[in-house]
């Protein structure tokens, strides 16, 4: 500890500048719009940059377990991708189903609940609909999501959730209950209460 401790200060200011972004309210890489919004949390772009909406979106395809902020003029405030419009696609590697109608109702995507390593994430979800697909359970097992039921399912665990919990079981012998509290804990450390069970 006494080697870091001549170094407090700089080490200090180097952790509190996360807080700030030298590029805010400056123009994205795509020179279309303000970049506004960055990737940040446990899991997040190393060393991202600031980007815009779309462009924020667009990186995250095949990340959408990353926790998104927006700057408010003042500080970096949570959000999340689905707010952004991020919609997740199975069956057709992250791309749209062609065979999705936009007018039925069975076509629009659905609202769901996925437990990632870093805690719960809402997240909007387009089934595939092509003719032989099979049912929404087993789409979600292909995108290594298990579903907590069969029939119409809401909510799914990530693998990487369902095999970090595994090797914390073998390694410290932590309970379920404490395991859950700890994602609930990652997902609003502030209000941890407010957490929909």
């Amino acid at each position: 500890m006494a080697m870091f401790a001549k170094h407090f200060d700089t080490l200090q200011n180097s952790i509190l500048l996360k807080s700030y972004h030298p590029n805010v309210g400056g123009m994205c890489l795509c020179g279309k719009n303000v970049a506004l919004f960055r990737c940040a949390g446990q899991e997040y772009c190393f060393q991202g940059r600031l980007r815009c909406q779309s462009c924020i979106v667009r990186d995250h395809m095949s990340l959408p377990f990353h926790r998104i902020e927006k700057w408010t003029g003042t500080y970096f405030m949570e959000t999340s991708l689905k707010s952004l419009g991020y919609i997740l696609h199975l069956g057709h590697s992250g791309e749209p189903c062609p065979n999705v109608d936009h007018n039925r109702a069975h076509s629009r995507f659905r609202p769901m609940v996925i437990t990632h390593s870093n805690g719960l994430h809402h997240i909007a979800v387009h089934f595939c609909y092509c003719y032989s697909t099979p049912p929404d359970a087993i789409q979600l097992l292909d995108a290594q999501l298990f579903p907590t039921t069969m029939d119409h399912p809401e909510t799914a665990f990530s693998f990487g959730v369902l095999d970090h919990f595994h090797q914390l079981t073998l390694s410290s012998k932590k309970s379920l209950f404490d395991y859950d509290d700890c994602l609930v804990k990652l997902t609003d450390p502030a209000f941890p209460q407010d957490v929909p069970v």
